[in-house]
């Protein structure tokens, strides 16, 4: 694993002092080794080298520090009918604007690499296009209607996502260019790694830190998202929090803090299969959904929303 770019070190850091558990067994890492250019690796340089195998906690990510709409937008009655994506955008775009916020710096860092904001048709780059239909194997004319349906979907979403800011938080975008470019931004990266939280929160979606940097790779995934309510419902919890302790203990503010702290909501990275270090940690973005045929107009789609080749 190559060394860490300041931004990959500036993150593990932010990682460990919110109290994310498991960050001295992992490493963040810009590297052409990634599948998407930037991903989790199971660390190459702590004393203990072991593989972590089948089943056990590689990750735990208090609820607190997932965005959502019932962590940060409970009150606002004027949210209750809007999509989740325009919540969570108006929300990150809060988040990033004050630098007492806890999530600040995290969100601040999505803009240093993943998926571009939604492009004008007009503006769309011959060479991009004809990049993305060599990678997906689609026509160069399916590539720009998916872009054209990718940007119009914008459009009408930011319109609203813009009221919604002016109305609710009172904040104007409307006239301010580098606003504008921001919020375009925050929508695509909402898109792109937004997960559904599961049964504990009420199949809400919402962004969790970690989560996010980890790549898909359908044929090679080797974690599964769960919470700690989902793993209650099956195991012993303690048992596998004390099996997990070696790989938890990061010397992150909450390591003496035990099973107190934790709730049923709180995030959990489980290894679906056994890692070895230096091994890049892999989600199955399509989850469910593998082995069914992909048409050549979702292909396109996934590619431009998620930055890179998803479907084969």
């Amino acid at each position: 694993i190559p060394s860490p770019t300041e931004e990959d070190s500036r993150m593990e850091s932010w990682y460990r002092t919110v109290g994310i558990r498991g960050i001295s067994r992992l490493s963040l890492r810009t590297t052409d080794r990634s599948v998407g250019g930037r991903g989790l690796f199971l660390s190459t340089t702590t004393q203990s080298k072991r593989a972590v195998f089948r089943g056990e906690i590689v990750a735990h990510i208090p609820a607190t520090l997932v965005l959502t709409k019932s962590n940060y937008a409970t009150g606002e009655s004027k949210l209750r009918n809007v999509g989740w994506p325009i919540v969570l955008t108006a929300l990150a775009f809060l988040a990033s604007s004050h630098d007492d916020n806890i999530l600040a710096p995290w969100i601040r860092a999505w803009g240093d690499g993943g998926v571009e904001a939604p492009i004008s048709p007009d503006n769309l780059n011959d060479e991009k296009v004809q990049n993305l239909a060599a990678l997906t194997g689609v026509a160069s004319s399916i590539i720009r209607e998916a872009s054209a349906a990718r940007h119009d979907t914008y459009l009408r979403d930011s319109l609203v996502l813009k009221r919604i800011l002016h109305d609710v938080f009172n904040i104007d975008v409307r006239d301010d260019l580098d606003n504008d470019r921001l919020v375009a931004s925050l929508y695509s990266v909402i898109l792109s790694r937004t997960a559904n939280l599961g049964q504990e929160w009420n199949n809400q979606r919402g962004v969790i830190p970690l989560h996010d940097m980890i790549n898909h790779c359908e044929d090679n995934s080797c974690i599964e998202l769960m919470t700690v309510g989902d793993v209650k419902r099956f195991t012993d919890i303690n048992k596998l929090w004390e099996q997990s302790e070696e790989f938890l203990n990061n010397n992150s503010k909450r390591d003496n803090d035990g099973m107190e702290s934790v709730k049923d909501r709180d995030i959990l990275l489980v290894a679906s299969r056994d890692i070895l270090p230096g091994d890049e940690l892999f989600l199955n973005y399509r989850q469910g959904k593998t082995g069914r045929k992909v048409e050549d107009e979702e292909k396109a789609w996934l590619s431009l929303q998620y930055g890179f080749p998803i479907a084969k």
